[in-house]
């Protein structure tokens, strides 16, 4: 017994029985290779027999057949990019032999987030036909990360101008309540009502939050006589956008991180100074940043209006300052302080 095929191989020894006048064979055959590209292949048994005169006779038995890939061993299939440990399930489809793949994302905890990042070229589910042998498409979507945000830092930059008579601020050899030990115990006083983050930050004010200590302090630049204030709140319950974070963690527009007079009460502000103090903050509403004319009095003045206008327009071009809007992270006004950019201006107000 022979037999040709081109893709297939025989499995085992074939059996024979005897029908009377007939022979029966039956072979046992396994695909190595689909042919189902070229469409399909011949399998051919050949028999010599010799019939009752002893005269060999050749029987051939031709039987087309077609063979097919098999997806669930021969077609691989994972995800585009970083692998954060999905997992992949398979269906097959009985109808038609199709085979598809499912992918799906680790479970959330309580620190990490998983979304299914699926594209215009990499889906959810990928197929494989059992007549072509591979997945389209050829990548799963993978998952991406979302991890818990802890922690919110910010800060603020301050310029100090020759006019306010201090050689340094938040240094050891610093004057008075500018005395780098001094002004970190007011930036992290767990019961502040005026100075440091815990009165104008949100989270610290509805108790979401914490502060950290550690990472909240200042630091003295002598060449650019710049102190830089700086904090760090860590989250009771994490957020998980950067929107969140900066709507709960971080300086909000108009405030600003006080280090001056922390024994005083918490004054109103109204455009951008503190009644009843010569300091002027910073409300960043505008470009230009105006100070306010109260505490002058002009009433003696009306009699000269001439005199009182030329007065005025010379005070106020005097003390208008140029700055550009930034929420935060940048420089802003305190006592005696002149808003700064790249051009600082040395203005002494504290008699306004």
């Amino acid at each position: 017994m022979e037999w040709s095929g081109g893709s297939v191989v025989r499995k085992g020894e074939p059996s024979f029985s005897f029908y009377g006048t007939y022979y029966n064979y039956r072979g046992v055959f396994e695909v190595v290779r689909a042919n189902v590209a070229t469409k399909g292949g011949v399998l051919t048994c050949s028999a010599g027999l010799r019939d009752q005169s002893g005269k060999e006779v050749v029987v051939r038995k031709k039987r087309h057949y077609t063979s097919y890939y098999n997806c669930l061993t021969q077609a691989h299939i994972g995800v585009y990019g970083k692998d954060p440990g999905v997992s992949i399930n398979y269906t097959r489809d009985y109808r038609d032999g199709s085979i598809t793949a499912h992918v799906s994302c680790p479970p959330d905890n309580s620190t990490v987030r998983y979304r299914l990042m699926e594209t215009a070229s990499f889906k959810k589910t990928a197929t494989c036909l059992k007549s072509e042998g591979f997945y389209k498409p050829q990548k799963l979507a993978t998952c991406g990360v979302i991890k818990a945000i802890t922690s919110a830092s910010d800060y603020q930059t301050f310029k100090i101008p020759k006019s306010m008579g201090l050689d340094s601020v938040c240094t050891d050899n610093s004057k008075g309540q500018y005395e780098k030990s001094e002004m970190l115990t007011n930036l992290r006083d767990a019961n502040a009502t005026v100075c440091g983050p815990r009165p104008i930050i949100p989270c610290l004010k509805d108790g979401s939050c914490t502060l950290n200590t550690n990472e909240t302090g200042c630091e003295w630049d002598g060449d650019s006589k710049k102190v830089k204030i700086y904090y760090t709140v860590d989250f009771i319950t994490p957020v998980w956008s950067p929107a969140e974070r900066r709507e709960q963690g971080e300086i909000q527009r108009g405030q600003v991180l006080r280090f001056w007079d922390c024994s005083d009460t918490l004054e109103v502000v109204q455009n951008g100074r503190v009644l009843s103090s010569p300091f002027i903050l910073s409300t960043r509403g505008e470009d230009d940043i105006a100070p306010d004319d109260a505490g002058f009095n002009y009433l003696g003045l009306a009699v000269f209006a001439a005199v009182a206008f030329v007065l005025i327009a010379s005070i106020a071009l005097f003390l208008t300052v140029r700055a550009k809007k930034n929420r935060t992270n940048s420089e802003h006004l305190i006592p005696g302080l002149v808003f700064s950019n790249d051009v600082f201006a040395d203005i002494d107000i504290a008699n306004n």
